[in-house]
């Protein structure tokens, strides 16, 4: 038996809110989380919207992530 559920989730506890309130024109989606052994989650993100300009600052600016690097970009 499984289950498949998608649902919305409003808190400024989770991951990347801040990141998401900084920039209301993009969605950011969590794709993959990993718990690294020895070390913080690490979170595969997709970012959608119009235009990226200000992501990066957002990411810089947020205590919550320790460093950050685009893999793709499609047009």
């Amino acid at each position: 038996m499984s289950l498949t559920a998608e649902f919305r989730l409003h808190s400024s506890q989770l991951p990347l809110s801040d990141v998401a309130g900084a920039m209301p024109d993009l969605t950011v989606q969590i794709e993959d989380d990993e718990q690294l052994q020895s070390g913080p989650l690490l979170f595969l993100i997709r970012v959608t919207g119009p235009s990226f300009d200000g992501l990066d600052a957002a990411l810089e600016a947020s205590p919550l992530v320790g460093n950050h690097s685009l893999i793709t970009k499609r047009t």
